[in-house]
C-alpha cells in the first residue's frame, strides 16, 4: 500500500519526534483518518530525502510523529526549467501550476500579460499566491518530489522579461512559428520557459521577446489551451533532455 506524503516545513533528524501543524495534521487524522502506528512519509524541501515517520498522537491540529528512518530519493531534473506561465482565469491556471510542478518545474512565475483577463494585487493578490502555493505543496506530495518549485510573486510581462536570467535559453512558445527548440535544449543547463495566457502572447509581446533573444518555437500545427501548452512544453522539455525516458 503506498504510504501517504506530507510536506513538512521543519528540520528533520531520525529519533525526533516531530508536532505538524494545523493543516498537515488536519488532512492527516481527518482527510486520510490516518491511526495511532500509521506510517507515513515527511519531506522538508531542504534535502534531496523523505522520512519515514510513525503516527504516535494522531489529533486533528496538532499531531505528533516519530522520525524513523532517512530515505534518500533525487528526483529531480538535471534541467532546470524556469516556468513563466501567463495568468489566466478559473481554475486553467491553477492546473497548469499543478501540472507543471508534477512534470519537475524548478521555478513558476506567473505573469500578467496584456490578454491576461484577471487582475491580481494587493490581498487578493497575496491570497492567489498563496493558493498557488498549495498546489505547489500538494502537486509535490503526490508526485514524490523532496523539493517545492519555487513560486515567484506576480510579474507584468515587460518586468518579467527584463529581469530573467540571460544565461538561461530563453523558450517562447509562438503559435505563428514552425521552428522547434530541439537544438537549443539538447545543450542546455537552464531554460526559460514562456507560455501565453488564453489568447496568446499580444504581437508587442513577441516582438519584445524576441528583442531580448528569446526563440520562438512550436510545439506543432494545433493550438493548445495555456493549461494544455504547459504539460506539452514540460514534457517536451523534459524528453529531450532525458528526465523521461
Amino acid at each position: 500500500m503506498r504510504r501517504s506524503r506530507l510536506y513538512c516545513d521543519q528540520v528533520l533528524n531520525v529519533g525526533d519526534e516531530v508536532t505538524l501543524d494545523a493543516v498537515t495534521s488536519h488532512h492527516l487524522c481527518t482527510v486520510l483518518r490516518a491511526h495511532q502506528g500509521s506510517i507515513v512519509l515527511l519531506f522538508n524541501n531542504r534535502e534531496d530525502a523523505e522520512y519515514e515517520a510513525e503516527l504516535i498522537k494522531p489529533h486533528k491540529k496538532n499531531a505528533c510523529v516519530r522520525l524513523t528512518q532517512r530515505v534518500e530519493c533525487f528526483r529531480e531534473s538535471s534541467l532546470y526549467i524556469h516556468l513563466y506561465q501567463g495568468v489566466s482565469r478559473g481554475d486553467r491556471m491553477d492546473f497548469a501550476i499543478q501540472k507543471a510542478t508534477e512534470m519537475g518545474a524548478h521555478e513558476i512565475t506567473p505573469v500578467l500579460c496584456e490578454r491576461s483577463q484577471i487582475k491580481l494585487s494587493g490581498e487578493r493578490g497575496e491570497k492567489k499566491r498563496a493558493h498557488w502555493q498549495q498546489i505547489i505543496i500538494s502537486a509535490c506530495q503526490q508526485s514524490g518530489r523532496c523539493r517545492l518549485a519555487k513560486l515567484n510573486a506576480v510579474q507584468h510581462f515587460q518586468e518579467a522579461l527584463l529581469q530573467r536570467d540571460a544565461q538561461s535559453v530563453g523558450l517562447f512558445l509562438d503559435t505563428q512559428t514552425s521552428q522547434s527548440g530541439d537544438a537549443a535544449l539538447r545543450q542546455a543547463q537552464r531554460v526559460d520557459l514562456w507560455i501565453g495566457p488564453e489568447g496568446g502572447f499580444d504581437p508587442t509581446e513577441v516582438q519584445a521577446a524576441q528583442d531580448q533573444g528569446l526563440a520562438s518555437v512550436s510545439l506543432g500545427p494545433r493550438i493548445l489551451r495555456t493549461e494544455t501548452a504547459a504539460i506539452a512544453a514540460l514534457t517536451y522539455c523534459q524528453l529531450i533532455s532525458g528526465d523521461i525516458h
